[in-house]
């Protein structure tokens, strides 16, 4: 097996002929992490003697103190590991499985498109869920449940709005996402600075969609998806509070699925919900199905013993 670092262009090569391949597979989402965060980004093409190739990419920062250089694969817990677009051979598998174990410092979330290693490799189960497009819409919305079906109808009743964003729209979602974090208090598993934002609001708009949900012009909620090749995947959502009765959010999901159907994607994929039950029960109200995406992680012996000190001087 020949691995070697590749640039750019053989990386959106790699990427645009493979189906199973997602947005959090391409260059554009390492490279928003690396504005952001300063990471490194990097892909790493594997040629096997039977001619098929696979590609790991990969962001990487360094950690305790700049001691060690850690990987993941894909930045923030999104999906990445390796990715190929043809079926690879049992030994070439454990060939890759090889070279993964190698890192001192590397995780990864499988991309629940093409889980192509066992289960058992990896050190913790984890889900999305899904919908699957392929169905017409009025057989997906039939599958909502009805409190979710009809807080959709509710919300198109009161006279709730959906668009797209434009770039002035982009700081006014932030500031919901601001009041969102607010209410969410120490519960939050995110606290982005408006810099992101910034740079995501720079991404092509077919690839990057805003949308934003609005009652007597005023944003009121907002969903950010990502689109490539087959897959559509909701990564970030806000909401005003005082709006709630509105159902802002079904409606919004009830005209982004049916846009996704329209223009031919076949999947939507609501992301995994960081082991938020709430979160978990709500998503399975528009009829989702759970998609594994596991996670494999090392750690350097001398990081997990500082794991173990720190849990020491704490009690």
């Amino acid at each position: 097996m020949q691995v070697r670092k590749i640039d750019e262009l053989e990386w959106w090569d790699f990427v645009e002929n493979c189906p199973t391949a997602t947005f959090f597979h391409t260059p554009d989402w390492y490279r928003v992490w690396k504005e952001y965060k300063g990471w490194g980004m990097e892909a790493r093409c594997f040629r096997f003697k039977s001619g098929r190739t696979a590609l790991l990419p990969l962001c990487s920062k360094k950690r305790l103190k700049g001691l060690i250089k850690g990987y993941n694969s894909g930045p923030v817990g999104t999906y990445g590991g390796v990715i190929s677009n043809t079926q690879l051979a049992k030994e070439e598998l454990i060939k890759l499985e090889q070279h993964i174990s190698s890192f001192s410092s590397l995780q990864i979330r499988i991309n629940p498109l093409a889980p192509i290693f066992r289960n058992t490799y990896f050190t913790r189960e984890d889900f999305t869920q899904m919908i699957d497009l392929s169905q017409e819409w009025t057989t997906i919305f039939k599958q909502w449940t009805k409190g979710h079906s009809s807080a959709a109808k509710k919300g198109i009743r009161e006279g709730v709005q959906i668009r797209i964003a434009n770039k002035n729209d982009w700081k006014a979602y932030y500031d919901i996402y601001q009041d969102s974090r607010r209410r969410w208090g120490e519960k939050a598993s995110n606290n982005y600075l408006w810099d992101l934002f910034d740079q995501l609001s720079q991404l092509k708009s077919g690839v990057c969609k805003l949308w934003l949900a609005l009652k007597d012009n005023k944003i009121i909620s907002g969903c950010l998806c990502f689109y490539y090749n087959q897959h559509v995947v909701y990564w970030h959502g806000a909401s005003l509070e005082a709006f709630f009765h509105l159902k802002p959010v079904h409606v919004l999901q009830y005209h982004i699925i049916q846009e996704a159907i329209q223009e031919g994607f076949k999947w939507y994929d609501f992301n995994p919900s960081g082991g938020h039950e709430g979160v978990v029960k709500f998503k399975k109200g528009f009829g989702t199905n759970i998609n594994y995406s596991n996670i494999f992680k090392t750690q350097p012996f001398i990081y997990r013993l500082n794991d173990l000190f720190r849990k020491n001087i704490t009690g």
